[in-house]
């Protein structure tokens, strides 16, 4: 079937007319706000749970149902975004040329809901739709809009059958052009690829064996199933009060099988080189702090190791968590502002273990974060790759004799990953590559891909490399 006329509106496309200013402030509308979000996430070219955490922390008033109503229309509506314009291709041609931004958005995000929210009657939802087109302001738009969702109805179950690869990975399982040309290009298993990576991510979370057994935690909450294995990984089926009291305890968190593989890549604490007695740690580009907390958890297992962290990230928002997060554990933290892709010094250096999960393309984490695959061009490759180039080296050059250093990206482009490696490993002589053990395989290459469809996880590449003593 050729959908190519069908054109999604993207980070690189800026065709639409500009989308007028809603006339008053709209009440708490969940509809409207998941709308508003759908706007923002391609005008200002935003991550999607930046945006969404940052909205509903303005929405106090908002129920927990309508809470879940927003990330539900927001997230599916951007995940299924290129399916739903192939629905509306099918009524209106000429749509993706002629609407504005803000009303091709209220349509989708119909289309979504009446595709996939089957206990929402059809006709609340286009009613909802032409009150949302007015309430942003396009207010000549809501008649096409109640005409265009009313065609609608009739083939909004309509299954598509796409004839060629290239077609099904980009409307079947909703790739923007370019990725799905990316994929097809690099892998014989694309369409594997493609469909794991829009499939609903698990909840996964990591237990604190510091504070509480995974026994414990699955027998307290009946929803949760460990992880084969893993010694700190459990399953849930889903969010309940007595998980929400365990994160706020710090008995539990919220982090990916494969993230938590990549501090299990260390192994043994106790086993690494030590000054002056204590053993030293960076985790360099810490983020949010996940990592940095999963070691801290390994150290205090570990009571006999004295051991001092630090932690560093570019952005001082990102520090100011982490310090919240860190005074439960019994570990001598540091949780610094550092660029690491400049040179410079680092508190606490040099390091017994460096690990380093660079900044990356993010192709391994498409499940959770939709627009990466529907709206992303793929053009960033290179300037990543030479970005992750500085930062291993400046971190490098901070271990000690015989230290550790733990590469990880949350991808699996080859020029991020088995490339960024070889590169490494032919500038700097004093390393080499040594087995690395994840879950239950040992990989003697030193490197490991985890990928959606093969390992259940989301997508890391780890390697592990020992600075010769």
């Amino acid at each position: 079937m050729a959908m190519s006329q069908h054109k999604s509106s993207g980070r690189t496309k800026r065709s639409h007319r500009h989308s007028p200013k809603a006339s008053k402030k709209a009440p708490a509308n969940p509809r409207l706000i998941s709308i508003q979000l759908l706007i923002r996430v391609v005008e200002d070219d935003a991550f999607s749970h930046i945006l969404l955490n940052s909205e509903l922390a303005k929405h106090a008033d908002l129920s927990s149902t309508n809470r879940a109503l927003i990330s539900r229309i927001f997230y599916g509506t951007l995940g299924k975004l290129r399916t739903i314009d192939c629905l509306l291709g099918e009524v209106q041609p000429t749509l993706f040329d002629k609407s504005s931004l803000s009303v091709l958005m209220v349509l989708r995000s119909a289309v979504y809901q009446m595709r996939y929210l089957s206990r929402v009657p059809t006709h609340a939802i286009v009613n909802e739709a032409v009150k949302c087109t007015r309430l942003l302001g396009e207010h000549r738009a809501a008649a096409f809009v109640n005409a265009i969702l009313r065609k609608v109805v009739e083939i909004a179950e309509k299954d598509f059958a796409f004839d060629t690869p290239y077609d099904r990975i980009r409307y079947g399982y909703n790739f923007s052009d370019a990725l799905a040309n990316w994929l097809l290009a690099h892998f014989e298993d694309a369409e594997a690829i493609a469909h794991a990576s829009q499939l609903e991510a698990p909840l996964t979370l990591r237990v604190n064996r510091s504070l509480i057994s995974r026994e414990d935690v699955c027998q307290k909450c009946a929803n949760c199933v460990p992880v084969e294995n893993s010694e700190s990984a459990v399953v849930a089926d889903g969010m309940t009060g007595e998980l929400r009291a365990m994160l706020e305890t710090g008995e539990c968190a919220v982090q990916d099988l494969g993230s938590q593989r990549v501090v299990e890549a260390i192994g043994d604490l106790s086993a690494l080189p030590r000054r002056d007695g204590k053993c030293y740690l960076w985790d360099a580009c810490c983020g949010n702090g996940g990592k940095s907390q999963h070691l801290i958890e390994l150290a205090n297992l570990t009571p006999d190791l004295s051991v001092a962290l630090t932690a560093s990230d570019l952005f001082l928002t990102k520090i100011e968590r982490l310090k919240k997060r860190v005074e439960r554990g019994n570990v001598a933290v540091r949780a610094v502002a550092h660029d690491d892709g400049e040179a410079g010094s680092i508190v606490n250096a040099p390091f017994s273990c460096v690990l380093v999960d660079a900044p990356c393309s993010g192709y391994g984490v498409w499940r959770r974060h939709p627009e990466t695959r529907t709206l992303s061009d793929g053009k960033d490759l290179e300037a990543l790759a030479e970005l992750q180039g500085r930062i291993l080296h400046n971190a490098s050059r901070h271990l000690m004799p015989g230290g550790l250093l733990i590469y990880a990206v949350c991808t699996f482009s080859a020029i991020e990953t088995e490339a960024q490696i070889s590169r490494f490993l032919a500038e700097h002589a004093d390393f080499s590559l040594e087995p690395v053990q994840i879950g239950s395989e040992l990989y003697a290459s030193g490197r490991a891909q985890l990928m959606p469809h093969r390992h259940q996880t989301d997508g890391f590449f780890i390697a592990r490399l020992r600075r010769k003593g």
